[in-house]
Parts: C-alpha cells; sequence; structure tokens
C-alpha cells in the first residue's frame, strides 16, 4: 500500500471551509497484483474534535505511471470539506484517507485506511524535484555559521544534504521539511546518506518527511554518529529506505539499512521513526557457480545496526523493518549460500547502556534463507522487537502490537537444509 506522501496543506473559505491538499505523489512501493490489472481508488475526509466530515473520493480506478505513482493525482488541487468553519490556526486536524485496490481477478477488493494528524498552521519547505549541485554553495547560502553559539539553520531538503559540506558543524531544523521529491534525486537513488557525522543536530522536534532512498549502498540519514556527536529531538516520517543488491558475481555480503544510522558511537536522544519502509540489501554471489560460499544478506533496523554510544528515549511505530537473503554462492553445486541479515526494531548488535524505549505496530522480517541444489542452504534472518544481541544493561523497554516474522532456512536437495530464524520480542541473545 502507498506509504509516501506529502501534506503541504491550507484552509480557506470560513464560510465553506475545506482542507486543500497539494499532492506530489502517491507511491506503490511494492506491487503485488502484478498481471491483474489492479486500480486504486483514494477517498478522504477530515476528523475535527471527534466529528467525521464527510468522505471526498480525490481519485476513482486510476492506475499506476512508469514510476508506480498513481495516476490523476499529482499537480493539482484535492479539496476535503472540514467539519466547522471555526477551525482556530493551533487546532489540530485529521485527515483518514481510505485506499481501494481492485483487480480483475475474483478477489479483492483490498482496502485499508491511514490517518494523519495536521496543524493548521503547521509550515511546511517545499521540496525540491532535483539534488543540489554545490553543497559548499548551499551552506554558505543558510543562516549561522556552524557554531555551538550560531547553528546552521536548516529549512529545506537541500539544506539537510547539505550536513555534508560541514560534518563538524552545529546544525538545527527550523520548520518541518518535505522531502518527498527526493525520490527523483541523483537519477533516482534519492538522498545521499551523510558518511561520518561529528558535529550536533537539533531537530528541534521537527518532521523530516518524505526521504527517500534507494542505492546500492547502506541507506541510512548518516552512516557513523562519530563518538563526540550529537543527534537528537528528530521526527522521521512517512520514507522510504531501501538498499540495492550486490552484483551476482560478487561474493559481498549485502548492505544494511535503518532508519537513522549504520554506526553509532555518539549521543542520540528524543528520536520517533514513524511509517518508514526499511529494506536491507541482498547479498552477493547469486549466480550458483563456482565453490565459493555466497555473500551473507544486509541487516535492517529502526534506528542503528551497531550501538556503541547513548541511546535514550526512541519511538519507532508504524514501519516495516526487512532484512535480505544471502547469495547463491556456488550452491547450485557443491558450496553454500550466504545466510539472511537479521531485523530488528532498534538495533541488531547492542554495547552500550540503552533506555526509554518504544517499538509499536512495527512489522519486523527476517528474510528466508537461500535455496541450494547441491550446497548447503542459508539460514532465515531473526526477528527482533528491540534488540538481537546486546552485551550491556538496558531500561525502560516497551513494545506493543508488532508483527514478527523470522525467516524460513533454505532448502537444500542434496544437502544440509538451512536453519530458521529465531524471534524475540525485545532481546534475542544475551552476553
Amino acid at each position: 500500500m502507498p506509504d509516501s506522501h506529502t501534506v503541504p496543506h491550507d484552509i480557506s473559505n470560513r464560510e465553506n471551509p475545506h482542507l486543500e491538499l497539494d499532492l506530489n505523489s502517491f507511491k506503490i512501493n511494492e506491487i503485488n497484483y502484478h498481471g491483474k490489472n489492479p486500480k486504486y481508488t483514494i477517498e478522504a475526509k477530515t476528523i475535527h474534535d471527534g466529528s467525521e466530515g464527510p468522505k471526498r473520493k480525490i481519485v476513482d480506478n486510476s492506475t499506476l505511471d512508469e514510476n508506480n505513482n498513481i495516476e490523476n493525482i499529482s499537480n493539482k488541487s484535492h479539496y476535503v470539506p472540514l467539519i466547522l468553519p471555526n477551525i482556530n490556526e493551533n487546532d489540530s486536524i485529521q485527515i483518514k484517507l481510505k485506499f481501494i485496490i481492485t483487480t480483475n481477478m475474483d478477489i479483492g477488493p483490498f482496502k485499508e485506511e491511514k490517518t494523519m494528524t495536521l496543524n493548521a498552521a503547521n509550515l511546511w519547505s517545499d521540496p525540491n524535484d532535483s539534488e543540489p549541485v554545490d553543497l559548499i554553495e548551499v551552506l554558505n547560502n543558510m543562516n549561522g555559521d556552524g557554531s555551538e553559539e550560531n547553528p546552521y539553520e536548516i529549512t529545506n531538503d537541500y539544506e539537510l544534504q547539505a550536513i555534508k559540506a560541514d560534518t563538524y558543524g552545529h546544525f538545527v531544523i527550523e520548520n518541518d521539511i518535505d522531502a518527498s521529491q527526493t525520490d527523483t534525486w541523483n537519477s533516482g537513488s534519492g538522498f545521499d546518506p551523510i558518511n561520518e557525522f561529528e558535529g550536533v543536530l537539533d531537530g528541534n522536534n521537527n518532521q523530516i518527511l518524505g526521504l527517500y532512498m534507494n542505492r546500492g549502498r547502506n541507506t541510512c540519514v548518516i552512516e557513523k554518529i562519530k563518538e563526540s556527536s550529537i543527534v537528537k529531538n528528530l521526527i522521521i516520517t512517512d520514507s522510504y529506505f531501501r538498499t540495492g543488491s550486490i552484483d551476482s558475481n560478487s561474493l559481498d555480503d549485502g548492505h544494511h539499512s535503518s532508519g537513522l544510522c549504520i554506526d553509532n558511537d555518539g549521543n542520540v536522544e528524543n528520536i520517533t521513526i514513524e511509517n518508514i519502509d526499511i529494506h536491507a540489501g541482498r547479498g552477493g554471489g547469486d549466480t550458483g557457480n563456482g565453490s565459493d560460499t555466497g555473500g551473507r544478506g544486509g541487516d535492517a533496523s529502526g534506528i542503528a545496526i551497531n550501538n556503541n554510544g547513548k541511546i535514550d528515549e526512541i519511538n519507532v511505530e508504524n514501519s516495516k523493518i526487512r532484512s535480505n537473503r544471502g547469495g547463491r554462492g556456488g550452491g547450485w553445486t557443491s558450496a553454500s549460500a550466504g545466510h539472511s541479515g537479521h531485523a530488528s526494531g532498534l538495533i541488531i548488535n547492542n554495547n552500550k547502556l540503552i533506555k526509554n524505549i518504544v517499538i509499536t505496530n512495527t512489522t519486523i522480517i527476517g528474510e528466508d534463507g537461500k535455496d541450494t541444489n547441491s550446497g548447503t542452504a542459508g539460514n532465515g534472518g531473526d526477528s527482533v522487537g528491540i534488540i538481537r544481541k546486546n552485551t550491556d544493561e538496558y531500561s525502560n523497554l516497551e513494545i506493543s502490537e508488532n508483527d514478527y516474522q523470522p525467516g524460513d532456512g533454505g532448502i537444500s536437495n542434496d544437502n544440509t537444509n538451512g536453519s530458521d530464524g529465531e524471534k524475540a520480542d525485545k532481546i534475542l541473545i544475551e552476553e
């Protein structure tokens, strides 16, 4: 179902009030109805103070374009009636979207509802539809000088990307960032992760919405948060982080994917990950020839793959976190397939104190192991609510209504089957 949407909005006409939605796109990230001629309908209605307004059909029986976006929805305004004429600018408004899929088969229709909460006075940046050309120029045009006393002020997606131009600087996010058009950046690979960060990033409790990455390397906002760094007070929502597969002729391990970083050695505080699709990369060596073991599949997590720093006050909710399988290697002849990576709501490997963690309504999938012919098959990936492997203390860990799906072990026609993955609500391995 669609997980990518943007919410620049306005309230107009006090005598006949409505919410004006300017929708950039609704992207279908995974298509499960190929060959069934699916049609998509979206209905919307607003909710204010417990009362629901009349529904408005904003797209009817639409198909997908070549980029998997629902057609007839972008580059136009859609008007949804409000409940009362006396909406104050500080009021909270909800909009409920119902997605209906019909097919040419005797199945369905399939329906799903999503509800977003908006603030009538909320300010969002305008998204840019191509990547910034000169990050130094963007940085030099930002307010602030990057010092602790006068941090750089981030107000849009270009300025968020410009962190790469000064990874020792102090940054503060001044408003909600609409990053929904990053799916058009860098020939479709999206936002370019910050490699290493040794500064301070204060999100100021603002949101980054619609961040997109689909890259042949680790996908995350920051690959490594260094020991002296602080990343805090940030909400990342309605985003898509996908790691591409390793080349079939390579035996390298798959790349990882995480909602914030791959390695944390610093201080991560007060972070919310909401409605994000996080998917790691497949291991290499899928040609099935030779005598070498295939590459291991990539891991996926809500916040970090490896933690050696401080993590406090984290919420991961309404998200999908999925590892990937290993490569076949020479498993089609005699060698072993690579094992699947693991999936965790928070961290794969933890070596420092963590506390005040909440993981809710999140699907956590350890990928199935790779089948082989004569070689040993791959193990399935583990599915864990908070930490897969822990070596330090922790406190105040909460989970609720998560869906744990460990991977099945691969099947070998003429050798050893892979082991099934394991699952755990909070922590799988204690050392």
